[in-house]
């Protein structure tokens, strides 16, 4: 499942807070909240391959914007890391900025392809 292999590449980068859909009340920051937008699976003429790209949309949440801006960086880096496991990036793009929490969120959207 792809929400293993972000978790095993992209929690690191925030000492372990990376969280599905919500941060928990009072999370330390900064911390990436992951959402997967779009998993749809890959067919032939026989059924399903097995395969399929991931949408996922990752934002960095911080209370300082250049610290926000540095986690961003530090995640597409990753995301987009040629020859790591787990998956491969296909695509990146940057979200509007989210700042309606009162905390500075700058996100990506991905489309990740699983390597299993």
């Amino acid at each position: 499942m792809i929400e293993i292999h972000l978790n095993t590449r992209l929690a690191p980068l925030v000492d372990g807070r990376l969280y599905p859909g919500v941060a928990p009340e009072g999370a330390a920051k900064p911390y990436l909240v992951y959402t997967v937008v779009s998993q749809p699976q890959s067919f032939t003429l026989s059924g399903p391959d097995g395969g399929g790209d991931a949408n996922v949309q990752v934002t960095c949440w911080s209370d300082d914007h250049v610290e926000a801006l540095q986690t961003a960086q530090a995640l597409l880096e990753e995301a987009t890391r040629s020859g790591a496991e787990g998956f491969g990036c296909a695509g990146a793009q940057r979200v509007p900025d989210d700042h309606d929490a009162g905390l500075y969120g700058i996100g990506w959207e991905f489309t990740l392809t699983p390597l299993e």
